[in-house]
Formats: structure tokens, C-alpha cells, sequence
């Protein structure tokens, strides 16, 4: 059975609340003790039992529940009640029925809060710590529960509280509206950190590619804003980064040497679209030459895989094409024959038909005379050519025949005319 004097009445259960509320929030008559005592025996004895002051009595009695009311004024108030004084007061009011129905109910909270306080122990020894060296903001924590990286960002913006009301506005025009990403002191870093000015040097030399400061007068009167602007000069110049630092003049101020030849953005010098415009491209300038060399870097390896490809693959002949049915040429000599046969012919029976008379007994002459038709030799050696040049195929035994038959019926109209 635990003890019940070292359980704290934080430790009470939302049901054993809703029982003694049960009991204790109807109006009682009869007191405790039968009147010698005094105590009501309900809500009221117990807020009298607790020393709860006579003021609070009006805001417990319109309570909708008085008796929660008053367990949780008496939590707030004392840390040394008990589950045990809780039963303490229960008999000065002398409800035993409460007590015998929530005695059980009781020893089982104070086992569950026994078991907890000893998980929590073991988890406190257990736990390891080496990560909390590398949790600098809240984004870190985040991203560290969900197995990722440390949090990267844009810029760190760097300003007096004076000029919070334009920085403000600053975080709505680049996180917002340019979505990108700024770290900030008063709400980015977590709490607890053993020495904040070595966490913020982390932060601007490795985590933030930019250095945003507001100038104002009042920028230049915070030891910190000058020693974290020269902390930043320091750390572009050892790692060779030539705009880490984009100074924004807010307010017209004397500029002290390492700014004098930094080139800034002035706010009231400009109209407001051109200076936001301005800033953001400034600090996408970054992104932009990361993705181009990121691009260059891809391109180059793909060049480099195909040319090892190639390199790697022998190189083969072309096929030739085998046809299977070369054509055979005696278009040439087919024409040939045309030209020297045909074509004559057709003249000569135009020529004879010219020379019919017509209607009127006259005869037409033609202008053209009739040329010679080719001799027999000519013949004989063209359609011998020809034969020549087909005898491989079964088509020029076909032209052989034709040619030897229509020289045939040439030479016998010859000889008729």
C-alpha cells in the first residue's frame, strides 16, 4: 500500500475529482459533529477545512463546480497537500461515505504517479545530451526529432530594439511574401543556452549565408550589434565570401570605417517595391549561382559517363544490303529504240496522211521531210545489245523476243513501202 502522505494532490485523478464533487457540491443542513464542530458537510466545510479566505467564496460559490473549484486553488496555493490531507479534511467533515468509495481509487493514483516519477528518473539518467550541443534554435529541435539536419539559413537579421516595428516588416516581405528564411535572437533561439553570444557566432558564421543590419543611430549605441558586425566581417573575410554583410540603412547615421566602402541599400532613398525588390534578389544571388554550379556539375558527369560509353563499346561496321533481284538496265536501250524506230515511224504515217488530198483536190504539203529509217545492220546490232545485256535474267529473254519480233514486222513494212 503506497503512502499516501508523499503523493501530491496534483497527482488526484480527473474521475476522483468528478466523485468528490458528486458528494461534496449539494448543499448540506445538518453540520459536522452535529453542530458542535460547525463544518458544513459539503463544499463549503471543505474551501473552511483548506483555510481558503472568505473573499474567494463568492467566485467558488457561482463556480459550476465549487468543489473543483477549490482543489484547484488549493493546488496553485500549497505544494505540501497531500492526497493524505485531502483525507484528513474529508473526516473533519466527517464523510465517511467518500471516503470508503474513493479510498481504492485513491491508492491506485498514487501508485501511477509512483511509477511515473520513477520512469521520468531512469529517462533523466538514461538520456543523452551530446545532441543539445548542436541545437541552437527551435527550427533545430524540430528537425533533429524528425531524423533530419541542422536548420540552414538565409540571413540572420541583426537590428536595435528601436527599430523593431521595421524589421517586422522586413520578415513580412522575405519570409512571407519571398519565402525565405531568416534566424532571429528574440525568436529563434532556444532558451537555455549557456553563453548566447557564442551561439549566435555559430549562426552567422555557419548556418546563415547573409548578415542583414538595420542602421540606424540606435544600431551603433549596442556593444553586441558592433561586436556581431564585426564578427561577420572577420568570417567572410577567412572564408573568402564577399558579401556576407548587406547593410539596409533604415535612418541616416554616421557609418563607421568597415562600412564606409560596403555597398548599401538605403530605404528612404528609394521607393519601398524597389527596395524590397532589391534586397531579395541580393539574397537570391546566392541560390541562383549554387543551382548553376550544381547544373554545370550534373551536365559535366553526363558528358563524362557517355563519353566512357562510347569508349567502352566497340565499333561496328555498317551492314551492307544484299539485294536479292538487282534491276537489269535496258531502260537506256529500250529508249534507244524508241528514239531510233518508233519515232520514225509515227512521222512517216503523219507524212502519209498529209499528203491526201482534201475537199478541194489539193494536196498538203508538209515541211518536214521525211527522215531515213535506220538500217537492218543498226537494228540487228541494237536489238543484239540489248540481248547482250539481259541474257542473265529471265525478263531479258522476254525482251529478246519482243525486240527480235517487232524488228521482224519493221522489216517487213519497209519492204512493202
Amino acid at each position: 500500500m503506497p503512502d499516501l502522505s508523499l503523493v501530491p494532490l496534483t497527482a488526484l485523478s480527473p474521475e476522483v475529482q468528478h466523485l468528490i464533487s458528486t458528494f461534496l457540491n449539494p448543499p448540506k443542513v445538518i453540520p459536522a459533529g452535529c453542530g458542535t464542530s460547525g463544518l458544513p458537510r459539503d463544499w463549503r466545510g471543505l474551501a473552511q477545512v483548506c483555510s481558503i479566505g472568505g473573499e474567494l467564496m463568492p467566485a467558488i460559490a457561482s463556480h459550476a463546480d465549487p468543489t473543483k473549484r477549490i482543489l484547484d486553488i488549493v493546488q496553485t496555493k500549497s505544494q505540501n497537500f497531500t492526497l493524505k490531507s485531502l483525507q484528513d479534511a474529508l473526516k473533519s467533515l466527517e464523510r465517511w461515505d467518500i471516503l470508503e468509495d474513493s479510498e481504492p481509487l485513491l491508492e491506485r493514483d498514487a501508485l501511477l504517479y509512483m511509477e511515473r516519477l520513477k520512469k521520468s528518473q531512469e529517462t533523466a539518467e538514461g538520456n543523452d545530451y551530446s545532441a543539445d550541443a548542436e541545437i541552437l534554435t527551435f527550427d533545430d529541435q524540430f528537425r533533429i526529432e524528425r531524423g533530419e539536419g541542422k536548420q540552414h539559413y538565409d540571413a540572420f537579421l541583426l537590428y536595435a530594439n528601436e527599430d523593431e516595428e521595421f524589421a517586422q516588416e522586413m520578415i513580412e516581405n522575405l519570409e512571407k511574401k519571398n519565402h525565405l528564411k531568416l534566424c532571429l535572437k528574440e525568436r529563434d533561439l532556444v532558451p537555455g543556452l549557456s553563453f548566447e553570444h557564442e551561439a549566435i557566432m555559430r549562426l552567422i558564421s555557419e548556418r546563415c549565408n547573409r548578415l542583414i543590419t538595420i542602421i540606424s543611430p540606435d544600431f551603433f549605441k549596442s556593444p553586441a550589434n558592433k561586436f556581431f558586425l564585426n564578427y561577420a566581417q572577420a568570417s567572410g573575410i577567412d572564408k573568402r565570401q564577399e558579401r556576407k554583410i548587406i547593410p539596409c540603412v533604415y535612418k541616416n547615421c554616421e557609418l563607421p570605417p568597415q562600412l564606409t566602402y560596403y555597398s548599401k541599400i538605403y530605404y528612404k532613398q528609394v521607393s519601398p517595391d524597389f527596395f524590397w525588390d532589391k534586397l531579395t534578389r541580393s539574397m537570391k544571388a546566392i541560390q541562383s549561382v549554387q543551382n548553376a554550379q550544381m547544373f554545370t556539375k550534373n551536365s559535366s558527369d553526363s558528358k563524362a559517363k557517355s563519353s566512357n560509353s562510347t569508349k567502352n563499346t566497340p565499333l561496328q561496321e555498317p551492314k551492307k544490303k544484299v539485294e536479292k533481284n538487282p534491276p537489269v538496265e535496258t531502260s537506256k536501250a529500250v529508249n534507244g529504240l524508241k528514239n531510233r524506230v518508233l519515232l520514225p515511224w509515227k512521222r512517216r504515217e503523219n507524212a502519209e496522211l498529209s499528203e491526201k488530198p482534201n475537199k478541194k483536190g489539193e494536196k498538203l504539203v508538209t515541211q518536214d521531210p521525211i527522215p531515213k529509217l535506220p538500217s537492218l545492220d543498226g537494228l540487228d546490232s541494237l536489238s543484239c545489245v540489248t540481248s547482250s545485256a539481259n541474257t542473265t535474267t529471265k525478263k531479258s529473254k522476254k525482251n529478246k523476243k519482243f525486240l527480235g519480233n517487232y524488228v521482224k514486222k519493221v522489216q517487213s513494212l519497209l519492204t512493202k513501202s
